[in-house]
């Protein structure tokens, strides 16, 4: 026995207890016998006994809803009588009770041919005036002439023949569906524009306006499905029901071409479309109705693109219209539109179906069910792409005619919409199956071929070298043709979207194809994708197309996108043209994210990519169902990943999705990242240090011709700070991980925590099952005071598995820090942005207690004392390798420092940043013991002549040194000529921060005389006006001998004491830096230079022999159009043209001064 559920909603609404006409879609018995296409093979009820008792299929088992009541049922058993079903759960069902007794159908039928005539109150009027029209035009006029008494009776014909359900439903792909819109009861806007004779659009107008402006000839101009037909068929029913716009004609012929002949005459074109054999009509009876009432007959005159040649009555009626005076519409395709413009006194263009068209149109087709008509606004709104696809009624339709024999599909894309279309405007012709076939393809192919060309408007010869035949790519509505004001005709796919469908279409078929040639032809198509920009932005749509229509074609595209890790090509991040961003506007974040981070960090824009290229392997594995091959390949490119999931938007998390459903490629991975953001209070951002750091270097003056090399960044403050204090979305209420059969452990977790101070119950759960597979724990607290009591349960069942932990601008209560304290294997503690009062005291009394402690990290918010907090102890941590201090007050702690340091054998990383160290020379002398030093960073101006002395004669000890940054001022020529011999023993040395001062600048030229030595170099970096002119050119000397091969990143940074002939030799000279990516020289904006053009040309020469420069700084040097253009020239031939960026502006908080 059936079993039903009934909606809220519905519950609350019934259609046929509406005043206002019914809509409902379901309406219409043979349309909801087409939603039961897909309905199961072995339920037990009959669709059409189902369909004639009101039900419609839902998509889901054996689930059936009444149109009228809204009533559910579903589980029929052998047997069941479906209306007795209905009958015994919704008796009171309108429809249900119309529909038992003849008379409740007629009622039924008279209340439904009742209701229409309400919908449009503003044009209808009373039948009995629309009888009478036809006497009130012809006054004076005897009523014994004959044409007289034809004229009534055929204008009492038509509107008859307007006002039936024959012509006020249009279907629109023939035996294929049942869907058709009542032009009556539902009509949506489209948009309409009066045209000039260059064919230029001049006015939009509304529907009224157009109504009441006909007059001669008017052309009505759109591509196919663009809604002419329904505009000509709703102005004859308009017409009918009494429109006063449209009184003023006593005659309205409607005349479809499609199906006449060339010989027939007017009259038996009218006869075989609008009479019936009880009202003959003869030419001469015509001609001298027409003859008498001129201007008061309209032609609707249709499908005029559709005929071969159009009927010689028609010619001849446009031809001498000048002497009949008729009012004629025509409605034509964009490619025949040559043959009615010649006549037209008004051309109207049809464009773009509005998308509040679409959407009235599925709001009330759809009433029924709200909630899908929703979701598809919604996708409506988040796609661009999928608003722009619903560009004409007929693709409105076709989506509508889908959603409703395919219910359970996912119908919310445009990769559904073409599918749609393309599925029900090919079952229109079902005689010509083959031939469309091949129509496709080679539509296709041209298509394809149009991508890769960027080419979306063809020529004959494109459609000939493609095979596409003309007439039929017009006729299917493929292809539009455009002739007007155009030399030779031209093609396109009706939007750039379905042009990159059908490519995509192609290219599944060209890689799935069992002919080798055929196969390499669409691997040649995927190698141009040779780029992470080209994958994810300008071919995106186009592979997601490929895989959604071809599933064989899915693991070879993944297969190949992946591949694109181990290419240095594939890092070629340029936007050479852009154009797809205007049919796709939602990549152009992706693309400027790209862009920014390909600029400045390297490993931020591999994290990015790697989750693009997931995501949308991932989702194209489970849309075509190809999980099971796909597998393998996408946990191979799992190994050695990491991956970052945010908690709040876990809920579509498609790469998730697949872990959890394949838990065996946790351990592959390298670290899994998981962040939980907060609505915590933020610290608000304060630029006045930075503003007033401008303030003191004074406003720069400039001409007005490099005004342009200072731009304002106030607007990018103010949207930073909106951004930053925008509210975080809550926790969504799902526990993925709790769900998953974890058992293999996963090498690293890291847990970031943000701006939270209590985390709910669903990050608990969420978090206790990571860490239960979790080998070892990274937890990194921000501005997250209370969270880590909050999760104490999960942090005390696996205290020993967390290694490090970070604490930024949080602090911790007396709990918290006993809860961190209990975290016995901790290798690295960091702790950043603290102010006095957020000092972890107790945590800092008990360091000692980390026997595993490796790494000790102090970065401060402003001076403060940190090491009289710390036990002496500390001492006894002799696995310690990394101490890093930065920013803290070591005027009387510094000897306890150096005690701690003399008991740390094995460090390797000593950073050391502040303003005053009393026993420096202590530690120079502990620290030239240890041979294991690889990094060690000096900074502040703590260190005096002697000190500086002391260690340069160490410097050669550190034999294992790789970094060395001293950003000191050696004002002593002794101590920096001694320095410059030192550099000659680090050999091992890979990135090196000079001192600047006077000292410095005197023994320059033997420091750069060092390199030589110096072969594994990858970054050098010139402190504030540490070169003069001569030591510059030694510089660019040395790296032509070859000196510098390895050299990646080279800094000259705010040297203006160097002339501009000084920059030109060294331009002309550097050479042989086949590894340069980075070359910074920029200036402050105060102390801009202006060169001549020929030291612009000599900087753009050397950029031109640095054949791996990606980026270069220059702000500060003032470039006018003519030196852009000339840098730009030679960027079209660099070999890194399309990675090759020059950044040559200041951002600046106010403007320059401009000089006359």
């Amino acid at each position: 026995m059936g079993k039903h559920f009934t909606t809220t909603w519905q519950r609350k609404m019934c259609p046929l207890d509406a005043g206002n006409p019914v809509t409902n879609i379901f309406e219409d018995e043979e349309v909801r016998q087409d939603s039961f296409k897909t309905w199961p093979k072995d339920a037990h009820a009959d669709p059409t006994a189902l369909a004639k008792a009101g039900f419609f299929y839902i998509g889901t088992s054996d689930n059936v809803q009444c149109f009228s009541c809204g009533l559910r049922i579903h589980s029929f058993e052998p047997g069941d009588d479906v209306w007795a079903e209905h009958m015994k759960f919704k008796s009171k069902c309108k429809y249900l009770s119309n529909s038992m007794s003849v008379e409740g159908k007629q009622a039924l039928c008279d209340r439904r041919d009742a209701l229409p005539a309400q919908e449009v109150p503003v044009y209808c009027a009373a039948e009995s005036e629309s009888k009478c029209s036809i006497r009130s035009v012809c006054g004076g006029v005897s009523l014994g002439k004959q044409w007289l008494g034809e004229a009534k009776h055929l204008h009492d014909h038509l509107i008859r023949i307007y006002k039936d359900n024959k012509f006020r439903k249009l279907g629109s792909f023939g035996e294929s569906s049942h869907v058709a819109i009542d032009l009556k009861t539902l009509y949506a806007d489209i948009s309409i524009v009066s045209k000039d004779t260059r064919n230029q659009p001049v006015q939009q107008l509304t529907l009224p306006e157009v109504l009441a402006n006909l007059s001669f000839i008017t052309m009505l101009e759109g591509e196919a499905g663009c809604g002419k037909t329904a505009l000509l068929r709703k102005i004859a029913i308009l017409w009918a029901s009494g429109c006063p716009i449209l009184s003023r004609f006593s005659l309205v012929f409607y005349l479809s071409l499609k199906s006449t002949d060339r010989e027939q005459s007017l009259a038996e074109i009218i006869c075989k479309q609008l009479a019936e054999p009880s009202l003959p009509l003869t030419d001469l009876t015509l001609k001298d109705i027409i003859h008498q009432l001129k201007n008061q007959v309209l032609f609707l005159l249709d499908d005029f693109s559709e005929v071969g040649s159009v009927p010689s009555a028609i010619e001849e009626l446009m031809r001498k219209n000048h002497l009949n005076r008729l009012c004629l519409v025509v409605a034509v395709r964009t490619d025949r539109s040559g043959q009615v413009r010649q006549y037209a006194k008004t051309v109207l263009g049809i464009r773009e179906f509005p998308l509040y068209s679409s959407v009235y149109m599925y709001q009330n087709l759809f009433s029924h069910n709200i909630s899908v008509v929703e979701k598809l606004f919604v996708e409506l709104a988040k796609s661009k792409t999928f608003q722009a696809s619903l560009k004409t009624p007929l693709f409105a339709i076709a989506l509508c005619t889908f959603w409703i024999q395919y219910p359970s599909a996912d119908l919310f894309s445009e990769t559904a919409l073409f599918k749609a279309y393309l599925l029900y405007n090919t079952l229109r012709f079902p005689e010509e199956g083959q031939k469309l076939k091949a129509l496709l393809s080679s539509c296709a192919e041209l298509a394809l071929r149009g991508l890769f060309g960027s080419c979306f408007d063809f020529t004959e010869e494109h459609l000939i070298d493609a095979t596409v035949n003309e007439a039929d790519a017009l006729r299917l509505g493929l292809l539009s043709k455009f002739t007007t004001q155009r030399l030779h005709p031209v093609y396109s796919f009706f939007h750039p979207s379905f042009q990159e469908f059908l490519a995509g279409k192609r290219l599944g078929e060209l890689l799935e194809s069992d002919v080798q040639e055929e196969r390499g032809q669409g691997f040649h198509y995927l190698q141009q994708v040779d780029t992470f920009l080209k994958a994810a932005c300008h071919f995106h749509y186009f592979l997601n197309y490929t895989c959604q229509t071809s599933s064989k074609a899915v693991p070879i595209i993944i297969n190949h996108l992946f591949s694109l890790i181990k290419s240095k090509r594939s890092f070629e991040c340029h936007s050479e043209n852009n154009a797809y961003l205007q049919q796709h506007p939602e990549l152009a974040v992706i693309e400027q994210q790209l862009l920014v981070l390909i600029k400045i960090n390297q490993e931020e824009f591999l994290s990015f990519v790697i989750h693009l290229l997931l995501n949308f392997a991932i989702n194209s594995a489970y849309t075509s169902q190809t999980v099971n091959v796909c597998t393998p390949i996408i946990l191979q490119f799992l190994m050695g990943k990491a991956l970052t999931f945010d908690l709040s938007s876990l809920q579509n998390d498609t790469i998730l999705r697949f872990l959890i459903e394949h838990p065996e490629s946790f351990p592959l991975l390298d670290r899994l990242t998981l962040i939980i953001k907060g609505n915590r209070e933020r610290a608000k951002i304060n630029h006045s240090m930075v503003l007033d750091c401008y303030d003191r270097l004074g406003v720069p003056a400039v001409d007005q011709d490099y005004s342009s090399a200072f731009q304002l960044f106030q607007d990018d403050i103010e949207k930073v700070e909106y951004e930053a204090y925008l509210p975080v979305h809550t926790f969504p209420e799902i526990s993925p991980f709790e769900s998953a059969q974890l058992s293999d452990r996963t090498a690293l977790l890291i847990i970031e925590a943000v701006n939270i101070d209590t985390a709910n119950q669903n990050v608990l759960i969420n978090l206790a099952a990571v860490l239960s597979v979790s080998d070892r724990i990274a937890l990194c607290l921000n501005n997250s005071s209370g969270f880590v009591e909050s999760i104490r349960l999960v942090i005390e069942q696996h205290s020993t598995s967390f290694t490090k932990c970070s604490l930024c601008n949080t602090e911790l209560s007396t709990m918290e820090q006993e809860l961190l304290l209990a975290m016995s294997s901790l290798e690295s503690l960091a702790f950043m942005s603290l102010k006095s009062e957020q000092l972890p005291v107790h945590l800092f009394s008990n360091l000692d207690k980390y026997s595993h402690l490796k790494e000790l990290s102090f970065s401060m918010s402003g001076e403060q004392r940190v090491f009289d907090k710390i036990p002496n102890n500390l001492k006894n941590l002799q696995k310690m390798e990394r101490l890093i201090i930065d920013n803290a007050n070591l005027v009387y702690d510094s000897s306890k420092l150096v005690e701690f340091i003399q008991n740390f054998p094995n460090l390797t990383v000593l950073h050391l940043n502040c303003n005053s160290f009393p026993d420096f020379e202590a530690l120079v002398t502990v620290i030239s013991f240890y041979e294991k030093l690889e990094a060690i960073h000096l900074k502040g101006s703590f260190l005096t002549d002697h000190q500086q002395a002391l260690f340069v004669s160490v410097l050669p000890k550190f034999k294992a040194l790789k970094i060395l940054e001293l950003k000191q001022c050696f004002t002593d020529k002794k101590t920096s000529e001694l320095f410059a011999c030192s550099l000659a023993s680090l050999v091992h040395l890979e990135k090196l921060s000079l001192p600047e001062g006077p000292g410095v600048v005197q023994a320059s030229t033997s420091i750069v005389h060092q390199f030589q030595h110096l072969h594994s170099i990858q970054m050098l970096s010139f402190g504030n006006n540490s070169l003069d002119d001569n030591s510059l050119l030694e510089l660019a000397i040395a790296a032509k001998d070859g000196q510098l091969q390895t050299l990646q990143k080279l800094e000259i940074i705010a040297h203006h004491d160097i002339t501009e002939s000084g920059w030109r030799n060294f331009f002309r000279m550097l050479d042989n830096l086949p590894n340069l990516s980075t070359l910074n020289i920029m200036r402050l904006y105060t102390q801009q230079i202006k060169c001549h053009a020929t030291t612009v040309m000599s900087f753009v020469q050397c950029v031109s022999r640095l054949p791996s420069l990606m980026t270069v700084f220059m702000q500060g040097w003032l470039l006018d159009e003519e030196d852009l253009k000339m840098f730009n020239a030679m960027k079209e031939k660099h070999p890194q043209s399309k990675s090759l960026h020059l950044h040559w502006q200041w951002l600046l908080p106010f403007s320059p001064t401009i000089l006359n």
